[in-house]
């Protein structure tokens, strides 16, 4: 039965999303497509909070998922009214059908989940819920046992706070470039949306190397984007720097899957995986409900990544988008599975060893898929405006 599932996901496939359906960016589709979106959010958020009874947020339920589905469907952010569209901004895209999916797991969990509360006992607005991503300030942040990674910024100062936060803004956004303009060069068949396995079609040397690369250019602008959100946070709207704790916890020091994935990579929809993907096993048989509630929340994980994919427009396949992260739910199943039998945990430099194969080796056929759908060919920077080039030129 499992392998008959396992080759059914991945012989799933979701087609190009047609072009001529999609609307350019304008004020008018905007206001008829994202605007509604958001706000039927903000309303899922408010009944959330209001601890409104179920069959109202049943009731209201629908019209969220369809608001998110239809603008994910109609806006193309890649071309603006009177324009041609430029398949190297379509990460934007990507983007938008991100951003959607989770606040279709957001709506998911408000709506069946418990009141979200704030430790403090105050009172918070829809729009904090819904941009409280780890929900660090609320109760069911301990339900999902999210982790939060050691300060390394001075939080008695303020000024110094953001400075530490910029110059991590700007080293990561300089790094990730250097490294995507890296992988451009050594592999320029990515350009054209090539395999990193040609002519192979099987992980080698160069394609994990591409892989390691891949993984630090992620990892560099979730960090700046992160950062940009915290700097705004902290100086703008005046927030206190213990409410912006780091995002990671150098992951590159993992020394088992699960301190990977439940410590040291970032934690921002732990909270939303645990209550979609795991929840539902607490009415499975206790033998195979804790293999239910991992493999749930990675299959959660893969769903919104393959989504996210899909949103690029040049069709999604199941398995290099989303069989990463059910392969890491294996792989934490068999370090559970090594405890039971062993009496110990997975750690230590062997442990290290593991982890680091393990997410390489498996990584490949998620960077292949993105190569694929042309995420490495994106187009981050105006030309001669990259952090790498503009580097280059000071330097030379």
């Amino acid at each position: 039965m499992l392998e008959s599932v396992w080759h059914t996901l991945s012989d799933v496939h979701l087609p190009p999303l047609d072009a001529d359906t999609r609307r350019p960016v304008s004020a008018q589709s905007m206001l008829d497509a994202y605007l509604p979106a958001l706000l039927s959010v903000y309303i899922t958020a408010w009944l959330a909070l209001r601890s409104s009874p179920l069959f109202l947020k049943v009731a209201w339920l629908p019209i969220p998922l369809f608001a998110l589905y239809r603008c994910s469907m109609t806006l193309d952010l890649t071309r603006v009214e009177g324009g041609s569209a430029n398949d190297r901004l379509s990460y934007l895209n990507q983007g938008l059908l991100l951003q959607n999916t989770f606040y279709t797991l957001c709506s998911l969990a408000w709506t069946f989940g418990p009141t979200p509360t704030k430790r403090d006992g105050s009172k918070s607005s829809p729009l904090e819920l819904m941009f409280s991503f780890r929900g660090l300030d609320y109760t069911f942040s301990s339900y999902s046992r999210t982790h939060v990674a050691p300060e390394w910024r001075p939080t008695s100062s303020r000024s110094l706070f953001a400075l530490y936060t910029l110059a991590s803004l700007l080293f990561h956004l300089t790094l990730s470039d250097i490294i995507h303009m890296y992988i451009q060069i050594i592999a320029p068949h990515t350009l054209q949306g090539g395999s990193i396995f040609a002519p192979e079609q099987t992980p080698t040397l160069f394609s994990t190397y591409l892989t390691l690369l891949a993984g630090v250019v992620v990892y560099s602008v979730i960090q700046l984007v992160y950062d940009a959100a915290t700097f705004v946070g902290v100086v703008i709207f005046r927030q206190e720097p213990t409410a912006w704790p780091p995002v990671f916890q150098q992951p590159w020091l993992a020394t088992s899957l699960s301190q990977f994935w439940g410590r040291r990579w970032h934690q921002l929809f732990k909270y939303y995986f645990v209550t979609i993907g795991a929840t539902p096993a607490r009415f499975l048989p206790p033998l195979i409900a804790n293999i239910a509630a991992v493999m749930g929340v990675f299959f959660v994980s893969g769903c919104l990544h393959f989504i996210g994919g899909w949103g690029m427009g040049k069709g999604a396949d199941w398995w290099p988008l989303a069989g990463f992260f059910l392969v890491n739910g294996v792989g934490l199943l068999l370090e559970n599975a090594w405890r039971r039998v062993t009496g110990s945990k997975v750690g230590g430099y062997f442990g290290w060893i593991w982890t680091m194969l393990f997410v390489a080796f498996w990584g490949n056929w998620l960077v292949d898929g993105w190569s694929k759908i042309g995420l490495i060919a994106s187009v981050f920077f105006p030309e001669g405006r990259r952090p790498a080039e503009m580097l280059g030129m000071s330097l030379g």
